[in-house]
């Protein structure tokens, strides 16, 4: 996995992240993405995956890797799921 992040990375209109998915009206929500441009690579490969467990709920929310399409604001609607990967909870 290529973990270097380009300036062009972070401004790409279009590319893969991992994120938390939000069925419905299909968006993704990327870390950090509130507070800063998040990287989307041009390749899946290269997207780098938390290494946290999200819980909503009581429950372990899967991240899922993801094409997306940044519509400012931090939004970024799903093209394309790619592949989905529930960690396990700290202290299982």
């Amino acid at each position: 996995m290529n973990n270097a992040t380009t300036t062009e990375d972070k401004w790409r209109a279009e590319g893969y992240a991992w994120g938390l998915f939000i069925p419905g009206p299909d968006w993704l929500t990327v870390p950090g993405s509130a507070h800063r441009s998040a990287p989307l690579t041009e390749r899946p490969e290269d997207a780098e995956r938390p290494n946290y467990a999200a819980v909503h709920g009581g429950e372990v929310s899967p991240w899922v890797l993801a094409k997306v399409q940044r519509c400012g604001g931090g939004t970024f609607r799903v093209l394309e799921v790619v592949r989905e990967v529930t960690p396990e909870r700290a202290g299982s």
